[in-house]
Parts: C-alpha cells; sequence; structure tokens
C-alpha cells in the first residue's frame, strides 16, 4: 500500500467518518481517491460525477478540472449524499 492509500484510508479509522476522498494535482490533472464504509458505493460516485471508477469502496478518478474545481464539485455533491452517509450499515 503506497502513503497515499494509508492516507485516505486513514481517514476512515475516524468514528462517524463513512466517506474519505484524497485529492493529488498530478501534471496536468487532479486524481481523485475514494473510500468509503459499508453500503455507500464510491464506485458510482466517482462514475457519475468524476469520470472514474473501482470498487464499491475503494475508488478512484482521474481529472481535467483544476483541484479547486474538483474539490468544489465534491463538496457541493455532499448533502445530497448525508442520509445514505449516515446509514451505510442500513439497507
Amino acid at each position: 500500500m503506497g502513503d497515499t492509500e494509508g492516507v485516505v484510508n486513514y481517514a476512515l479509522s475516524i468514528k462517524d467518518i463513512n466517506l474519505a476522498a484524497l485529492f493529488m494535482e498530478r501534471d496536468d490533472e487532479v486524481k481523485v481517491s475514494f473510500r468509503s464504509k459499508g453500503n455507500f458505493s464510491v464506485d458510482r460516485l466517482a462514475r457519475e460525477h468524476f469520470g472514474g471508477g473501482g470498487h464499491s469502496n475503494a475508488s478512484g478518478a482521474n481529472c481535467s478540472w483544476s483541484v479547486r474545481e474538483t474539490v468544489d464539485k465534491f463538496i457541493a455533491l455532499l448533502p445530497g449524499f448525508r442520509e445514505q452517509l449516515k446509514h451505510v450499515y442500513n439497507d
């Protein structure tokens, strides 16, 4: 596991944190790593909103937007996921 993987996974060890994201600027793109707990699909989040994908609880994307635009988009999406993130272990 690389250092960046440890950083994004560490956030999930914090009580009541069910979604973590790490944004890294590389050359002309922003690499985003998403992690989640329970039934919250970061694969779906990555595919539908960032053009990425992966697994249900570990996904990522490479975005051509600036870091600020990418983070702003992520923050703008969060309110829409509030209830899902509160109940990640309930079907």
